[in-house]
């Protein structure tokens, strides 16, 4: 059975920037994981609520403007949390931006230094080594590292 967005996601889907629309179109078709888009892009109330209650780093970013997404993953009817899923997208959506020749940014793969690091150009091993460096930074650094697994944002063209 060939993935797809439910109603709710096409919707959505159109309300975003063209390149992040295209990468989601073909990750559904390659990956065997049920996924949704959340919601669309963010308004400057729903911004302002996100900054907070400590969900963003900062207001107005690239969800508010189209170029950042929300995915939901599904097991049935049933939201996952699992981190082992979400990198399992992210390797998905990661491998689509790179068939279209886009770059993305993963909310999993956080520098305080960096910000999201662009996970269709790590130089090596695994998204999950990348995680866990990130994890490794964080506790160098003494920050909190919070991951964002389900949150994928375009890169600006070079």
């Amino acid at each position: 059975m060939e993935n797809k967005f439910n109603s709710k996601s096409e919707e959505y889907l159109e309300k975003f920037h063209p390149n992040l629309r295209d990468i989601l179109v073909e990750a559904v078709t390659i990956t065997e994981l049920d996924f949704e888009i959340l919601e669309g892009p963010q308004g400057t109330k729903r911004q302002e609520h996100l900054w907070y209650k400590g969900e963003i780093n900062e207001e107005g970013g690239p969800a508010m403007y189209g170029s950042g997404v929300y995915l939901g993953v599904y097991i049935g009817n049933i939201i996952c949390f699992s981190s082992a899923i979400y990198t399992e997208l992210a390797t998905s959506i990661s491998y689509a931006a790179s068939n279209l020749g886009f770059s993305i940014a993963w909310g999993g793969a956080y520098s305080k230094w960096e910000g999201l690091k662009d996970i269709t150009k790590i130089n090596y091993g695994t998204l999950e080594e990348l995680v866990s460096d990130c994890h490794e930074e964080a506790r160098e650094g003494e920050y909190d590292y919070v991951p964002r697994l389900n949150y994928f944002e375009l890169m600006p063209e070079e």
